[in-house]
């Protein structure tokens, strides 16, 4: 035990004539803290946590491609909500969302 306090009263006394070097040392060690204290946080709100619908494992998501003119995935328009909401028979019920950057 006596050692421990010897090696950290020594480390004290180092980190106590190097000022600049002991800021820098805490600075990134906060940033660190804090990053992985963010991503954790996000991951669980994002990945861990159930989203707020009633049976939403059930959830799908349907895109529309138009391989002739080499588009992958298109944007749904009104038109075809409407069209899917009226005329669809395959799903229980429909909604659209526009993702924003």
């Amino acid at each position: 035990m006596s050692s421990f306090k010897n090696q950290l009263r020594q480390v004290l006394r180092r980190l106590r004539r190097t000022p600049m070097f002991t800021a820098i040392t805490l600075i990134t060690l906060a940033a660190g803290v804090g990053a992985n204290t963010v991503v954790s946080a996000c991951s669980r709100c994002v990945l861990l946590k159930p989203l707020p619908y009633p049976h939403s494992e059930e959830l799908v998501g349907v895109w529309h491609t138009a391989p002739g003119i080499n588009i992958p995935e298109l944007n749904m328009s009104p038109s075809n909500y409407f069209i899917y909401r009226e005329q669809g028979h395959s799903f229980q019920d429909i909604g659209m969302y526009q993702a924003t950057l």
